[in-house]
């Protein structure tokens, strides 16, 4: 391997075959491994679980490898396109049953697409040390936020989102069931499409590499971030009927903290276009944890804003 390498580039590609099935053949599932010259953790990083969340975790995770190969330290395993079907299809689950990934958990050699996928996924990922689920606003929305899960604590920290949600693990999520065997586990939720994705897809990948000193698989090169705010009593705001959806609060605005009444959104009726609901902040102190910031048209009931009380101080 040549002096100059980095981590992206000594990345070596294999694939796990997903068991035949008649309605879809054989599928892939790709992954790669790169080993340090010094022993070290094993770190998974998966991306992609929700398909149209995936490409921007994927650029994050490009960003965080531009390392030299010789400050790895153990063993580092990626999958940047989780459900590979789901991303090409740039949707939330796959489209050859529609069921949720990270709700198939262990998952079944003898099941559907998704479970089958699931427990190619677990096999890829169990045995890690520390496992790094990214996630993400994705292709139809923005956030900015990470989940902080018991033994992961250091892990959260290191992140830099603006917010941080305790949340118990779950035994059909991915990080729920490796966790459960003794894999130390972080989700993360931030970036998404807009007009800023790029700089989200640097800070998200500033953050992978602080998350990967806190596992040891990295040394400490980049200053510690601002303390995440801490956020309780989660709710979504919707539309009660649907139209066409106006953003008055656009990506700027993600991770910040409004007053109540501040106007989020206006729904327009789809024929007149006249104004006919106004979605406003909700809470005395509404921390914007997800929001759409693209004009779009939307069923009423569909998720549009997820907000939160932020802690004071």
């Amino acid at each position: 391997m040549p002096n100059d390498a980095t981590i992206r580039s000594a990345l070596r590609w294999s694939a796990a075959t997903l068991p035949a099935e008649p309605a879809t053949g054989t599928l892939e599932l790709r992954y790669a491994d790169v080993e340090g010259p010094a022993d070290g953790p094993t770190v998974t990083i998966t991306c992609g679980i929700h398909g149209d969340e995936g490409p921007w975790g994927a650029l994050a995770v490009q960003h965080a490898l531009e390392q030299p190969l010789t400050a790895l330290r153990g063993r580092l395993r990626l999958v940047l396109a989780a459900n590979p079907t789901a991303v090409a299809a740039d949707a939330r689950c796959s489209p050859l049953d529609q069921l949720d990934l990270n709700r198939s958990f262990p998952g079944s050699a003898a099941g559907s697409h998704s479970e089958r996928l699931a427990a190619a996924l677990l096999e890829i990922v169990r045995g890690s040390d520390v496992l790094i689920d990214l996630h993400g606003g994705g292709s139809w929305c923005v956030n900015a936020f990470t989940f902080r899960f018991p033994g992961g604590e250091d892990l959260a920290a290191a992140v830099g989102a603006p917010f941080v949600v305790d949340m118990p693990l779950r035994s059909a999520h991915l990080a729920g069931t490796v966790a459960a065997e003794g894999t130390r586990v972080a989700a993360v939720e931030m970036g998404g499409r807009s007009v800023q994705e790029m700089a989200w897809r640097e800070r998200l990948g500033d953050g992978v590499e602080r998350m990967l000193a806190a596992a040891g698989a990295l040394p400490e090169r980049l200053a510690a971030p601002e303390p995440a705010t801490p956020v309780t009593e989660l709710s979504v705001v919707r539309p009660s009927t649907g139209g066409v959806f106006v953003p008055t609060l656009r990506e700027g605005a993600i991770g910040t903290v409004v007053d109540e009444g501040t106007e989020l959104g206006v729904i327009h009726d789809l024929h007149t276009m006249e104004p006919i609901e106004t979605l406003v902040a909700p809470l005395a102190r509404t921390a914007l944890l997800l929001l759409r910031p693209h004009v779009t048209v939307l069923e009423g009931g569909a998720m549009t804003y997820v907000v939160g009380v932020p802690a004071e101080g």
